[in-house]
């Protein structure tokens, strides 16, 4: 009865150990899967980062472009009074 007794702790202490050693690989797995996503965020934060500097610049490039065409505009404005301007005065000789 004792050797059963015995026998009987063993047996649940190796249930015990299997159970634990599973749960430390089921572990082991989960955190191996966790890096990956991790590493998975990172270079989708990186490339978030990227386009948001493409994104600044193509911003920038637009400011640029607005501001030239606005003093085209403002200059073609004036030849434009000027002309106009030129256009009444030889009207006025006629």
């Amino acid at each position: 009865k004792i050797q059963s007794k015995e026998l009987e702790s063993q047996i649940q202490e190796s249930k015990i150990r299997f159970e634990f050693e599973t749960e430390k690989v089921n572990l082991k797995l989960l955190y191996k899967e966790l890096k990956v996503q991790i590493q998975e965020a990172k270079n989708k934060i990186k490339d978030l980062k990227a386009q948001t500097q493409e994104s600044k610049n193509k911003i920038q490039n637009l400011e640029a472009n607005h501001s030239e065409l606005q003093k085209i505009n403002t200059d073609l404005t004036l030849k434009y009074c000027v002309l106009q301007e030129e256009l009444a005065k030889l009207q006025h000789e006629k």
